[in-house]
């Protein structure tokens, strides 16, 4: 079973506790909690009901911390990699060939399905180009594409 990313564990995490308050807030409202009858802790309540009244729900904090999780593709901040015509010529004829772990990881298909795939699309009208314009190979192309 493939793992899964730490973003996505992260966000299943906090909508499984998202609905556990959601449950606990909602039996709370049904059944809420009872008090005594003098009139210190009725005084004491409502003044500290009113002061919760201004902070957020858990259910609410945890919806404000999905949002903000959402909002970022990356959990940490990743360094751009380089990429030149290189990388291309180092993937289609050395690792390709000699390393398909790497190949795989990059266009995500084995270098076998690869080939076929390149073989059914070498043909088609669209590669076939009748200008003077220069066009990139094939499988330069479809790897790019992929």
């Amino acid at each position: 079973m493939p793992t899964q990313p730490e973003h996505q564990q992260l966000a299943e995490t906090l909508i499984e506790a998202y609905l556990a308050s959601v449950v606990a807030e909602s039996h709370e409202l049904v059944d809420p909690p009872t008090s005594s009858s003098s009139d210190s802790d009725y005084h004491s309540n409502s003044t500290a009901s009113s002061h919760d009244e201004s902070l957020p729900t858990p259910s609410e904090s945890i919806l404000g911390m999905l949002g903000t999780l959402y909002s970022r593709r990356y959990l940490v901040e990743h360094q751009p990699i380089l990429k030149s015509g290189g990388n291309l010529r180092l993937l289609l004829m050395e690792w390709k060939h000699n390393r398909p772990e790497i190949f795989w990881a990059h266009v995500r298909i084995t270098p076998e399905c690869f080939d076929v795939l390149l073989a059914a699309l070498q043909l088609d009208p669209v590669f076939q180009n009748q200008s003077n314009v220069p066009q990139m190979a094939v499988d330069a192309q479809l790897a790019i594409t992929l």
